[in-house]
Parts: C-alpha cells; sequence; structure tokens
C-alpha cells in the first residue's frame, strides 16, 4: 500500500531539511507517546546508517519495528525503512526548493506484507485506504504548517498517522 502526499512550505530547503531530520526531536515525540525508542548506531551526526529499535502499542498489542536510514542527500532526500513482524515500510522524504524562501515536501509511505501475518494487518488499511490516506496527508500539512512557523515545533507529534508505521 502507498501513501504519498506534498506540501509546500514558506521556508528555504535547509531549514525544511533540518526540521525532518531532526531525529532527536522524533525520538521524544515518540517517548511521550509511550513507545520504548534505542538507538542502535554509533554515529555522530545524521546520515545514511543511522538505526533504531522501537517498542510500541497499535490496536491494543505490543509491536515492534527497526528503523534504518538507507538513503541520506542533504538537502534535498532522505528515505527510512521500517521492519517489523510481517510488514516492511519504506518511507521517503524527497524537497525541492521552488525559489530561495520556499520549497515542496514530497513524502512517500510504502508499506508492504512479507508474511501472511503482515496481510492480515494491512487489510483493514487496504479497506479504509481513503481514511488512511486523509489522515497521511494532514499529518504531512500540518507537519509542513509547523515548519511555516503555524503550530508547535516541528516533530513534536511525528506519528500522527500511526498507519504509515512499521509494525
Amino acid at each position: 500500500m502507498e501513501l504519498t502526499a506534498h506540501e509546500d512550505i514558506d521556508a528555504p530547503i535547509e531549514t525544511v531539511f533540518a526540521a525532518v531530520t531532526d531525529f532527536n526531536r522524533f525520538e521524544r515525540a515518540l517517548l511521550r507517546r509511550d513507545a520504548q525508542i534505542q538507538r542502535i548506531d554509533s554515529q555522530d551526526v545524521p546520515g545514511k546508517g543511522m538505526r533504531w529499535q522501537i517498542d510500541f502499542d497499535l490496536r491494543g498489542k505490543p509491536r515492534k519495528a527497526d528503523l534504518e536510514i538507507i538513503g541520506f542527500d542533504a538537502p534535498e532526500h532522505f528515505a527510512v525503512t521500517g521492519r517489523g513482524p510481517g510488514i516492511t515500510t519504506l518511507f521517503d522524504v524527497q524537497l525541492i526548493a521552488l525559489s530561495p524562501r520556499r520549497t515542496r515536501i514530497e513524502m512517500r509511505a510504502d508499506i508492504r506484507p512479507n508474511s501472511v501475518s503482515g496481510r492480515v494487518f494491512l487489510q483493514p488499511l487496504r479497506l479504509a485506504r481513503a481514511k488512511v490516506l486523509k489522515r497521511f496527508r494532514k499529518g504531512v500539512r500540518d507537519f509542513a504548517r509547523r515548519i511555516d512557523g503555524g503550530g508547535p515545533a516541528p516533530g513534536s507529534d511525528p506519528v500522527q498517522n500511526r498507519a504509515g508505521s512499521a509494525g
């Protein structure tokens, strides 16, 4: 299942890239949502190869996910893969400088089952695809507004759409 969204942001591409790659802030946001998160790499700066293990509850059940940055081309692109029992998710963020002070953010989440249990997990999401896509796009829009300065700091609630999470 693929989810896509794009928004234009009144900020330079470097500012937007810094916001979407502020992984410390995302870690804190997950902790506020009662997830357990552990960095399992030793990198000092954001980049390809950063990895996390996350334990969280979804639909009333404990879930686990391993996340890894598989692409990192500042300030235009980064990609994260998430693996959980039965599910693999590729999350891709592309930034396009429309002008020196305006940036388009394009986000794509591609969620794939890799087992029967993964297919069972994804089936309700496929059936509610329009609703899931609407929530995903709203999350991207809200995140873009926070970068624009119209709300709380970016990363304050990055997991608004749990359907896009690996698990």
